[in-house]
């Protein structure tokens, strides 16, 4: 809504995800669709899903609503100049500001002003070391280039468009005045594709002129200041807490995290000794929810009894034998009249008077001890 002309790409790993969950796991179709996000032009795009048509027509009608100008590169606009098909770039800088994220707006916006002060003038003393003027990774792609231009054939077609030809079937239409070709690489990259590098080659031009200049590393644009004090960025303040530092997977990746996983482990709680819950969630009594037996005063239990019979009766085992008398006179009162008793007694309170007790003099106990 607030950038209606601005392009907007989806990342082809999550498309590829979605892909798959919806039921297209085979490599065959994963293949497929990769061709078609690949494919810099509207013909090659056509051919690599009609022949995901004939491998599976389900996962054809599945990719077929999805709009190709958000993962293919035969529909991608040639004003941004750029061929992502991921979005490794996005990663890379949520990752460097992991830090800032969760900060007040502020501090978060000068902490990632200072992080990329700090990145400019890293990249602008490592091209300070560059040999030549373009960058590592762009002159590898042109060096690869270089080596095909043997098979292409230029032809001038008229003004300033060639028609160069690279095997039977493979031609294609450059235009050195527009940077463009038919093949639409050129176009999207803004690196001369290899139909551009043989028209190049012939007219016998450095391709310096055909690069776009943030490829290279650019005149200096800053007059130097001789009495000007060095501007060195704030001090970096480390945040409290433990930030997460890895980005959250999916289901299918890997998972490296160093704690180990207590799937399949049965709790134990330390109060009751069960399994199933911990002592956080423990609601019973403490000895393993066995209740505790009290001992009541004349009330033989039926252990004792048992036991009483297995050991007979005085004359059974031959001789008299007779308790003391006082033993035998305790009389026993029932334990609901003990309970009733107890009951029926006032309550105590403690008494708030003072008691004072004489305790004789030192001289008093000496007489008395003569």
């Amino acid at each position: 809504m607030l950038f209606p002309n601005a392009e907007t790409r989806h990342y082809v790993r999550h498309l590829h995800s979605n892909f798959k969950n919806a039921g297209f796991r085979a490599k065959e179709l994963k293949d497929l669709l990769w061709k078609a996000a690949r494919a810099s032009t509207t013909r090659e795009f056509d051919d690599a899903m009609d022949k995901l048509r004939k491998t599976n027509q389900h996962a054809y009608d599945w990719l077929k609503e999805k709009n190709p100008t958000h993962w293919s590169m035969s529909h991608f606009s040639i004003w941004s100049h750029s061929d992502m098909l991921v979005n490794n770039l996005s990663e890379s800088f949520n990752k460097m500001i992991l830090e800032a994220r969760g900060k007040p707006i502020l501090t978060m916006m000068e902490t990632i002003r200072t992080k990329i002060m700090l990145l400019i003038v890293k990249k602008k003393e490592e091209a300070d070391k560059w040999e030549g003027f373009l960058c590592p990774k762009i002159k590898k792609k042109l060096d690869v280039n270089m080596k095909d231009l043997l098979r292409c054939v230029p032809s001038h077609a008229g003004g300033d468009k060639y028609q160069v030809e690279c095997g039977p079937g493979n031609q294609h239409v450059v235009d050195l005045v527009q940077n463009s070709c038919s093949c639409r690489n050129w176009d999207i990259t803004g690196i001369p594709c290899i139909y551009a590098l043989a028209v190049i080659h012939i007219k016998d031009v450095f391709p310096k002129s055909y690069i776009q200049t943030w490829y290279t590393k650019g005149p200096k644009q800053w007059a130097y200041v001789s009495n000007m004090l060095l501007i060195l960025p704030p001090p970096l303040r480390r945040p409290p807490g433990r930030p997460t530092k890895e980005r959250r997977k999916e289901l299918h990746e890997p998972q490296t995290t160093k704690r180990l996983s207590k799937r399949g482990v049965e709790m134990r709680c330390s109060k009751c000794k069960r399994i199933g819950h911990n002592k956080r969630s423990y609601k019973g009594e403490v000895g393993q929810n066995i209740p505790v037996k009290r001992h009541q005063v004349g009330v033989r239990t039926q252990q004792q009894a048992t036991s009483s019979q297995q050991e007979g009766t005085p004359t059974q085992q031959g001789g008299p034998t007779q308790l003391p008398t006082a033993l035998t006179q305790i009389p026993t009162t029932p334990t609901h009249q003990k309970a009733a008793l107890r009951q029926k007694l006032p309550l105590r309170r403690k008494s708030t008077t003072t008691t004072i007790r004489w305790m004789p003099s030192t001289q008093e106990s000496s007489m008395t001890d003569h």
